[in-house]
């Protein structure tokens, strides 16, 4: 399974006319990860199990027509994936001089265009 999360920060504003659903309590990486199979967005899912429900993220192309796998991805928990996406933030907090330069470097190069 491969994911690829493009940015961390932010978030959707809810939609709700209470101001509260389900979807805010994860709002730094809905529509931020992809499925690396088909390039869709990976959607947060409540799962009921006989312990309980269980927060899953799985590709929005993997059930698009309803009782038809669609998408062979594989679907991931949500304290798998939030424990990945803190890692990636924490090795990019690490090298942030590293980010800047190439940053910078980048800036430069579209000016010259």
């Amino acid at each position: 399974m491969r994911f690829i999360s493009t940015n961390v920060e932010g978030g959707a504003k809810c939609s709700s006319r209470q101001g509260v659903c389900g979807n805010c309590l994860a709002p730094p990486i809905t529509t931020k990860v992809f499925c690396a199979e088909c390039g869709s967005a990976f959607g947060r899912k409540n799962w009921t199990t006989s312990r309980g429900k269980r927060k899953v993220w799985q590709c929005n192309n993997r059930y698009k027509v309803k009782g038809q796998i669609g998408c062979q991805n594989n679907h991931i928990d949500e304290g798998t994936l939030e424990k990945a996406v803190m890692m990636a933030v924490k090795l990019l907090s690490e090298n942030m001089d590293l980010l800047h330069g190439k940053w910078n470097k980048i800036l430069e190069e579209n000016q010259l265009l």
